[in-house]
């Protein structure tokens, strides 16, 4: 018998259905890791998602005691008390040390994660990114960037990283991430990169 579905996809997808012999859920979430509560149980679930998608893992739940390693998403926050701009996955907790977790787990204040990078094309960091999230505390869906995080060769300079990015672009994707959650505090990376990187001066600038 069968009272949640915990579906942990690929890629972000869109819009599918989760079915019984007596109901019909739409999910549209977009969640690469999503959870789906059935309103009785059932022995019987068809996951069908029409334009298509690779699922990585499936877990089936007869009831909602959870296992930890099950994420409740929720989505992005409307009003943040924290907002962090990260360039990359892994610079939330690497640059930006214990304040997260601090924040979000410690004193429960919404802390909404925007990235200016997607990983898309390097699996499974978009996962590990989700799993760090959750395991510090934030529960509101983190919003990713616009722009794919290209150079495998290290790049120190503003010139170097405007020869890879648009400025211009990244700085409308931030502005209008600041109209959207109007954080009272917002964190991101040091003028200098930390040690130089240049993605992340382009982040700070």
């Amino acid at each position: 018998e069968i009272k949640a579905v915990y579906i942990i996809w690929n890629e972000p997808p869109e819009e599918y259905n989760i079915s019984t012999d007596r109901e019909k859920i739409t999910v549209g979430d977009g969640f690469l890791h999503s959870l789906t509560e059935l309103s009785e149980l059932s022995d019987t679930v068809t996951v069908e998602n029409p334009r298509g998608g690779e699922i990585c893992d499936i877990y089936f739940f007869k009831d909602m005691s959870l296992p930890d390693f099950v994420q409740r998403w929720e989505q992005p926050c409307r009003k943040a008390d924290i907002l962090a701009f990260p360039a990359h996955a892994d610079d939330e907790f690497l640059m930006f040390g214990g304040t997260i977790p601090y924040y979000a787990k410690e004193l429960d204040l919404r802390v909404q994660v925007v990235y200016m990078t997607t990983h898309w094309e390097e699996q499974p960091r978009p996962h590990e990114l989700l799993d760090g999230l959750w395991a510090a505390g934030v529960e509101n869906y983190p919003v990713f960037g616009i722009i794919h995080d290209i150079p495998y060769q290290p790049i120190f300079t503003l010139s170097e990283a405007a020869a890879l990015y648009d400025f211009d672009e990244v700085l409308e994707w931030f502005t209008e991430q600041l109209r959207r959650f109007k954080p009272s505090v917002v964190i991101s990376h040091d003028l200098n990169g930390e040690y130089g990187h240049a993605a992340h001066k382009l982040a700070a600038k």
